[in-house]
């Protein structure tokens, strides 16, 4: 009866935690504006969407996982073009792979227990971060979920010696390795590990190859079957599988210099302390408490968990504990640092946290039990009304730590009137439309537009005719603009522009955008 009712329980728990995620994850998807990024990587979708056709750049875009998955939530709803392609379409894709994510720490429950997994769970499920960017259309979930799942089905692989559980790690791989470039981080740092232990530890290597020659085949072998499927889409290219090795000199370039370039302790200030202008944010609930799992994996007291490493006996703890600290080293000497490139990371923080809280309820007593439990209880319910501000109110604010150059909610308005002064025009005038921006920063707004058809985008002002009947451009093209209009054109044949608001709109609130069209087109619009 009493292991009925520990199920139960279990099940009970674990199916609140989910619907919890589920509803943080899915809830108004459609809310935010579309970041760049997302814009860059919708409309990429779009050839394979229409045309069944799909191209990896090296330089750009990332694996081909994200658009791939994407298909699915476009066919179950009948939709076929990207015009008809919503935010919700494409965000269904990450907030999945968000909420699988919270699964993921059940892989670890023979290695840990129940309630720490259980524990981890919450904070995965409820952690601002995770929630913020399971609604963000880019590769990090997937990626995340591929590689915590590939690291601890390795784990069990080496543990329990299962043939299985070596060829789903090793796919679990591939599919990182079709996600995104950075994969390489964990799988190096954890290959790395396995050969310097192996070779300071194993004395008779040679009568033990046999099992190594096995174990790395059966790893080869997952992984090149999603690597292989993916990249020369559905083996009709075998000649592109070598453009994801091409990626990683371009990204090892991009991490060294260029855009994106942070101190050292960026991370613990995005993710642990976060103080802005106005407003305080921190998960810094999570990091102590993953701080406090990773000193009790060290301690002689807590690390009776043991396995056997390619036939070794090793403490699984520690092990681990040198793996997170090597991989979370690696991300905060990089110079090169956006907020969500850590999650592969807090992942892992997340289940040092769980972890923590586990060992320190079987140490503590009587009233320190309850006292525990209250923090523990306060800690979820502060991390929980952080995510509803971050996600709900302030999913597009510059306060909010985890927005990075995200579009301004004003760009909607500067959209919404763009399409209603389109609907003005006559069926028999063809609307021409010109963006104008410096290095082609106007994204997202080939997303936004995708449905009107004359629209040209550009880097600077062009000298030609036509004159288009509407031009988006920054401020400081406003010289080139007036010299085109009123140079070009013939006598009798120039014609007036007029703003389209009384004040600028902003891409980005550090982008501001003006606004000209035609008056003739403007005026009935008024009227």
């Amino acid at each position: 009866m009493r292991g009925l009712k520990r199920k139960v329980t279990l099940v009970f728990s674990w199916g609140a935690v989910l619907l919890t995620g589920a509803v943080l994850r899915f809830s108004a998807l459609e809310q935010r504006p579309m970041h760049t990024d997302e814009a860059v990587h919708a409309i990429k979708f779009q050839n394979l969407l229409q045309d069944q056709e799909y191209e990896y750049d090296p330089f750009e875009y990332h694996g081909p996982t994200l658009n791939v998955f994407s298909l699915l939530p476009c066919s179950l709803t009948g939709v076929d073009t990207i015009a008809a392609t919503t935010e919700r379409h494409l965000r269904m894709v990450p907030a999945l792979f968000g909420w699988l994510l919270i699964l993921t720490p059940l892989l670890a429950v023979t290695l840990i227990g129940h309630r720490a997994a259980g524990l981890a769970g919450v904070f995965i499920a409820i952690s601002p971060a995770f929630v913020f960017y399971s609604r963000y259309y880019i590769q990090e979930m997937l990626l995340v979920v591929f590689i915590m799942s590939a690291l601890l089905l390795f784990v069990l692989a080496v543990r329990d010696q299962r043939r299985l559980f070596v060829f789903l790690s090793g796919l679990c791989w591939g599919l990182a390795a079709a996600t995104k470039e950075t994969w390489i981080i964990p799988a190096g740092i954890l290959a790395m590990m396995s050969v310097i232990f192996t070779v300071l530890h194993q004395r008779n290597l040679a009568g033990s190859l046999t099992r190594y020659l096995m174990f790395g085949l059966l790893l080869l072998g997952g992984f090149v079957l999603p690597f292989v499927i993916f990249y020369s889409e559905w083996f009709t290219d075998f000649g592109a599988l070598s453009k994801p090795f091409e990626a990683f000199s371009v990204y090892l370039n991009r991490a060294g210099g260029g855009a994106h370039l942070h101190p050292w302790w960026t991370y613990f200030r995005w993710y642990g302390f976060y103080n802005s202008a106005d407003s305080f944010y921190t998960e810094g609930f999570i990091l102590l408490s993953a701080l406090g799992g990773l000193t009790m994996a060290v301690h002689r007291r807590f690390t009776e968990t043991s396995l056997l490493f390619l036939g070794l006996p090793t403490c699984f703890r520690k092990y681990a504990a040198v793996f997170t600290l090597a991989i979370a080293g690696i991300y905060i000497l990089l110079p090169y640092k956006t907020p969500w490139s850590f999650l592969t990371v807090w992942v892992i923080f997340s289940v040092w946290a769980g972890l923590f809280w586990k060992q320190l309820f079987e140490l503590v007593k009587n009233r320190l039990w309850i006292l525990a439990l209250a923090v523990l209880i306060s800690g979820t319910v502060h991390l929980l009304a952080q995510t509803l501000q971050l996600n709900f109110k302030y999913d597009a604010h510059p306060q909010n730590p985890y927005v990075y150059g995200h579009t301004s909610p004003d760009i909607l308005n500067l959209v919404d009137t763009v399409r209603d002064i389109c609907a003005a025009v006559p069926d028999s005038e063809n609307y021409h439309i010109e963006v104008i921006m410096p290095g082609h920063d106007y994204w997202p707004l080939p997303w936004y537009l995708r449905n009107i058809e004359y629209v040209g985008w550009y880097d600077s002002v062009p000298q030609t005719l036509p004159l288009p009947k509407l031009v988006v451009i920054p401020p400081e093209f406003e010289t080139d603009l007036v010299r085109r209009i009123y140079e070009l054109p013939p006598p009798g044949e120039r014609l007036l522009y007029v703003p389209l608001a009384k004040s600028s709109y902003f891409l980005r609130p550090d982008v501001q955008l003006e606004v000209f069209v035609q008056k003739r087109w403007r005026d009935p619009l008024q009227n």
